[in-house]
């Protein structure tokens, strides 16, 4: 996922300046690009995943019965990076010509099919057979492909683009090394972060299982109160290219002024909706008393956390990266993740 962000958002730089430009044949090249390096990336991870599944699940936990039911997870989930590999790159990519209503419509259509089947395949609903694990990763399976097929429906029928796969394979050098200057940084940004916050999985994953569960209900919080504000970031990014691809300076300024107080806002309603569902989730989960404790520290950290991050998200992904730097958010997630 990371891999796939950081290609899809070093591609969107470029895209949401050449649709400044309307120059629509240069987007599709770019996404031609972007779909090369992102199949390749996930192909790999594909792999390792199907090969070492147990190792994989070691590096982040020493307990074997949690490894026992990752592998069983990891197994079948693998086959969602390819599809995920198709989707984002294409969504990321209309987001930046400002279509952005068909990524609301997949991913909206892909969440409830996922609870759905989740719901039925975990618990063994409706006569089904109750598969734990196993039903969570065959719900996150079908929902992405789900997701593949109204993407793939939309670019036959109502997309601005002319993608061809034959684009998947075009050479030009000049865009490609584009592509690099502005997709590598970001790329690395967004590794070297997700490694950092993987250590962290790791160490806590060490502490025990009271820890792993407290920790996984506070980041699905957190990923629910910054949900707006990554859309913050996204919609930024794709308004300040566009105005830079114009030349039209000025207008990018104003946008980022008003992006940087809308994220502000944003933070603070996170922070509110933390705080708000701290209590409904330490009644509502089933948790030892333990994990309780945790979980209860780690939902107040995520209160101003989230706030830090709505900033932070809209400056290094938004205003900076549409600016053409992707060199100081690099810097700033390295030395501030691993210090």
């Amino acid at each position: 996922s990371l891999f796939l962000f950081g290609l899809t958002s070093g591609a969107a730089v470029l895209t949401a300046q050449y649709w400044g430009k309307k120059d629509m044949r240069t987007i599709e090249k770019v996404m031609g690009i972007a779909f090369r390096f992102s199949i390749i990336v996930s192909v790999i991870f594909l792999l390792a995943v199907q090969i070492f599944p147990a190792q994989v699940m070691s590096i982040f936990t020493p307990e074997q019965p949690v490894i026992d039911e990752g592998v069983k997870y990891l197994r079948i989930v693998s086959f969602t990076y390819l599809l995920c590999a198709v989707t984002q790159v294409y969504l990321n990519v209309m987001r930046s010509v400002e279509r952005v209503v068909i990524a609301t419509v997949t991913y909206s259509v892909s969440l409830i099919v996922n609870i759905v089947i989740n719901g039925i395949l975990i618990f063994g609903l409706l006569g089904f057979p109750r598969l734990g694990i196993v039903g969570a990763a065959i719900g996150t399976l079908i929902a992405r492909i789900v997701e593949v097929l109204i993407v793939v429906v939309y670019a036959k029928t109502k997309s601005i683009l002319n993608f061809k796969l034959r684009d998947l394979f075009v050479r030009d050098k000049l865009l490609f090394q584009d592509f690099i200057r502005y997709a590598i940084p970001v790329t690395l940004n967004e590794l070297m972060w997700g490694t950092g916050c993987s250590v962290i999985a790791v160490v806590i994953g060490h502490m025990g299982q009271a820890a792993v569960a407290a920790n996984s209900v506070a980041q699905v919080t957190r990923q629910l109160a910054t949900v707006v504000s990554f859309g913050i970031a996204a919609a930024a990014a794709v308004l300040i290219g566009k105005a830079i691809g114009e030349d039209n300076y000025e207008e990018a300024q104003k946008y980022g002024t008003r992006f940087v107080k809308l994220s502000i806002v944003a933070g603070l309603a996170g922070a509110l909706v933390v705080l708000v569902a701290r209590p409904i989730v330490l009644q509502v989960m089933t948790l030892t008393p333990t994990a309780q404790g945790y979980l209860s520290t780690m939902m107040f950290i995520m209160a101003y956390f989230v706030v830090a991050q709505a900033y932070n998200t809209t400056m290094v992904v938004g205003i900076f990266r549409a600016g053409g730097d992707t060199r100081f958010g690099l810097v700033l997630d390295v030395v501030t993740m691993w210090g």
